[in-house]
């Protein structure tokens, strides 16, 4: 990261720019692009809503029919999305993802999966050692 001290002053810049007239005013009425320095480009679109921030390093984009939420970072990256709702997260070591039509859940690390889906339920958890599953049509213990 060789912004060295103009980054800080782009963050600056960026931190008191979100509370613009400029900004505020045209959420609901037309397209507004702003670029700092390179680091830093915001972009609000109305249709709906679409907004888009773009940095370096972080890009975070929310557009909405009903809503998709994106964060993307060079570790992480969050993803938002809902017809229902469609919830990912993913790091270098961890994925999370939370889909609902009922429910699906992921949580995936080097070492550990975790599963939840239900259309009634099923449970799946997997590390290196350990392999659990519970299956249920209805809830019942996995057999002994």
């Amino acid at each position: 990261l060789a912004c060295g001290m103009g980054g800080l002053e782009a963050l600056k810049t960026i931190e008191t720019d979100w509370t613009t007239e400029t900004i505020d005013n045209d959420w609901t009425t037309k397209t507004v692009d702003k670029d700092w320095t390179g680091l830093l480009k915001l972009s609000i679109k109305t249709g709906l809503l679409k907004l888009s921030i773009k940095t370096g390093l972080l890009k975070l984009s929310i557009k909405t029919g009903l809503l998709k939420l994106s964060i993307k970072t060079g570790l992480l990256k969050l993803s938002m999305k809902t017809g229902l709702l469609k919830l990912s997260i993913k790091t270098g070591l961890l994925k999370l993802s939370i889909k609902t039509g009922l429910l699906k859940l992921s949580i995936k690390t080097g070492l550990l999966k975790l599963s939840i889906k239900t259309g009634l339920l099923k449970l799946s958890i997997k590390t290196g050692l350990l392999k659990l599953s519970i299956k249920t049509g209805l809830l019942q213990p996995p057999p002994q």
